[in-house]
């Protein structure tokens, strides 16, 4: 069976020689400051809406991005490791750039949007789906009532199904059609939507 997902499909439309480099020579992708900076603030995201977890309580947007950026200064940028990775620069100070230019806006952002709401229904929900020869795998980072899911790198709120989107966004054309899916199958997620008793009708 052949593996896809949202990335590995654009990826594929944009060179397939890239595709041939990264899944079959398993050529490392390059963590370069962004790509840092991104998969750190989806980290502390998930951290916070985290079901399992004690939520963490702070005075304001301000703060909580004051405490994700310092963080981000006193072990990344110092060491200029992520994930046990070294970080390549494009120019020099580029890993402290990012902090105040990517990490601090998203975190003030992300706290406006989540703290004073009750922590969603599920987080960092993954799902494999087959189709035909294929599999398609992803993961939902946010899934909320009524009956919503939320990206954290793309959406600016929680996605409704424009038509618009489902032609021209691989991610949510996907994670749209496998949404009903995945609540049809699995009682607890349906439940903590409210859907008890119209799941099966999904």
């Amino acid at each position: 069976m052949i593996h896809w997902s949202d990335t590995k499909l654009e990826d594929a439309l944009a060179c397939m020689y890239r595709i041939f480099l990264i899944y079959h020579q398993k050529v490392p992708r390059i963590m370069n400051p962004p790509l840092a900076a991104g998969l750190y603030t989806h980290a502390g995201c998930q951290k916070f809406n985290d079901p399992l977890k004690e939520r963490p309580h702070f005075k304001s947007a301000e703060s909580y991005a004051g405490r994700r950026v310092g963080s981000w200064k006193r072990f990344i940028a110092k060491n200029k490791i992520y994930g046990g990775q070294p970080i390549i620069e494009e120019f020099d100070g580029q890993v402290w750039a990012v902090a105040e230019s990517v990490i601090r806006p998203c975190a003030e952002h992300f706290y406006e949007m989540f703290a004073q709401r009750e922590k969603p229904v599920a987080g960092e929900r993954k799902f494999k789906v087959g189709m035909g020869d294929f599999i398609i795998r992803g993961s939902y980072d946010v899934i909320d009532k009524p009956f919503t899911y939320l990206d954290y790198k793309t959406s600016s709120k929680e996605r409704d199904l424009r038509e618009d989107e489902l032609r021209n966004d691989y991610q949510f054309t996907i994670y749209s059609a496998v949404f009903p899916l995945l609540v049809a199958h699995d009682n607890r997620l349906a439940d903590g939507l409210g859907l008890r008793g119209k799941r099966r009708r999904a």
